[in-house]
């Protein structure tokens, strides 16, 4: 899905969230993104088949966090964390 108000921008912009087929989005991902948008569960998916890398991870913004630790998300969030370099 990209979002087409960063089109001024010159922004790539992809969402990853569960509920619908990976394919269409991997391919998005692989193609490269400026932001994502995700749901740890989903990222984490994609995390753990090698198909997406956080090396170049510039900012982490978590969203809506304290939530999503109250649900049980913790370990997929410290895994999101811990793949980005320490020097960001």
């Amino acid at each position: 899905m990209k979002l087409n108000f960063c089109v001024d921008f010159l922004w790539c912009v992809q969402c990853l969230y569960g509920g619908a087929p990976k394919v269409p989005k991997l391919r998005d991902i692989e193609r490269g993104a400026d932001i994502i948008i995700e749901t740890p569960g989903q990222l984490n998916d994609f995390l753990e088949v090698k198909r997406v890398g956080l090396g170049q991870v510039s900012y982490l913004v978590p969203y809506e966090a304290d939530r999503m630790l109250n649900m049980g998300f913790e370990p997929q969030i410290c895994r999101i964390v811990n793949e980005i370099p320490s020097r960001r």
